[in-house]
């Protein structure tokens, strides 16, 4: 009986958007375990094994039984998503963008629709320690006027009618938009911890209650500055939350 079923495997093809890969395959590569667990299949991605030109990069190769294949093909062209692409202001992309950006968990939560960054213009350098001169704990700058005339692209995945929607979403942030500010916390390495939280819940906490894109030094920095972006009255807010954190468990 194995050998007859040996005889039987077979191969077969299928074309799938070299853009989409990742996400099929899953972080970690869960989804494309689970999908040969699934259809006892073995899945090979050509542009992650290929490097021949004359390869097609976007072809996936489903090996086993037959009806195994089959099922497994379809399985796969049920994941591929529709695809569009938006262009953001820089400074929208800055404040809400990103994997931990509040506009794109609120897309992925609320519109299953996945959102990557697939050309960002660099924003101008700003060294982190610049306000060090400064006595004060909290320095404010506003971040719009040197990121003018920049921007970045944004590519949606998802169902067709769900990406109208999120466009339309997206485009009301752009027109409402704020100007977004940056204020500079000045806090001690040690209490860094405080603000982040358990598995980072506090710090997405704070993230989902304003808005505004909360960052901390990386672990073992000397730096002392947290930065918190957004709009004024929603930095003010984060700043609170911030000090709140530090406060109630120091």
């Amino acid at each position: 009986a194995l050998v007859a079923e040996r005889e039987r495997m077979t191969t077969v093809s299928v074309s799938i958007p070299v853009s989409q890969h990742a996400f099929i395959i899953g972080r970690g590569g869960a989804q494309l375990k689970q999908l040969q667990d699934t259809h006892s299949v073995e899945i090979h991605f050509r542009s992650k094994v290929s490097r021949s030109t004359s390869d097609d990069p976007s072809a996936v190769n489903i090996t086993g039984l037959p009806e195994a294949c089959e099922a497994c093909k379809a399985a796969l062209l049920a994941l591929v998503r529709d695809e569009s692409t938006i262009t953001v202001p820089l400074a929208l992309h800055l404040r809400l963008g990103g994997r931990t950006g509040s506009l794109w968990r609120r897309i992925r939560n609320e519109f299953d629709v996945q959102v990557d960054a697939v050309r960002v213009d660099k924003a101008p350098a700003y060294r982190i320690d610049e306000a060090n001169d400064s006595d004060e704990s909290t320095v404010y700058r506003d971040t719009s006027s040197n990121l003018s005339g920049l921007s970045a692209d944004w590519v949606l995945r998802g169902e067709t009618s769900k990406l109208a929607l999120v466009a339309d979403l997206i485009n009301r942030e752009i027109t409402n938009a704020e100007s977004a500010v940056e204020a500079r916390l000045r806090i001690e390495p040690r209490l860094h911890r405080h603000i982040i939280g358990k598995q980072g819940s506090t710090i997405a906490g704070i993230r989902d209650a304003t808005g505004c894109e909360v960052t901390v030094p990386k672990r073992g920095s000397s730096s002392q500055w947290v930065s918190v972006t957004g709009t004024r009255s929603a930095v003010d807010q984060a700043i609170e939350l911030v000090n709140q954190a530090v406060e109630e468990r120091a």
